[in-house]
């Protein structure tokens, strides 16, 4: 992603599930792991083919939108990926729904250096969305 940064204007989606490390220790982190795999086979299938989709922490995913995904478009992504990663997901036997927050943004070329100070500035929104309760999709301005 970094050579991108210089060039490429494109947008952005991020999102982390609220509370996270309350699901790993009442159900254990090998149950979250395979939360975290269905999870991802599932944006994978119902996104991959407008974004690029990354794992970046083990339960935060970064959308990178294909420039062919105009404005309006990426917005309803965003929608339908928190919808999904909102949902419920059956794992051994037991159905679970968790909450997720996220962030978006339409990055323009040249606005950052690096995707670690990229990532940084959208983490700081997404956590401004969980201390306002959660459950909820910012727009990074």
């Amino acid at each position: 992603m970094e050579p991108r940064l210089e060039k490429d204007s494109f947008y952005i989606s991020n999102f982390d599930f609220d509370n996270f490390r309350g699901f790993n220790e009442v159900y254990g982190r090998n149950m979250g792991d395979a939360l975290m795999a269905a999870v991802a086979e599932r944006l994978k299938n119902d996104f991959g083919e407008h974004a690029e989709i990354y794992n970046i922490t083990s339960d935060e995913f970064t959308f990178v939108f294909k420039p062919s995904v105009s404005g309006a478009q990426a917005t309803n992504m965003t929608q339908r990926i928190f919808e999904a990663m909102s949902g419920y997901y059956t794992i051994e036997n037991v159905t679970v729904q968790l909450n997720v927050s996220g962030c978006t943004y339409h990055y323009l070329a040249g606005e950052y250096i690096s995707m670690n100070s990229l990532l940084s500035k959208m983490d700081s929104v997404m956590h401004q969305a969980k201390s306002n309760g959660g459950k909820t999709v910012l727009e990074v301005r």
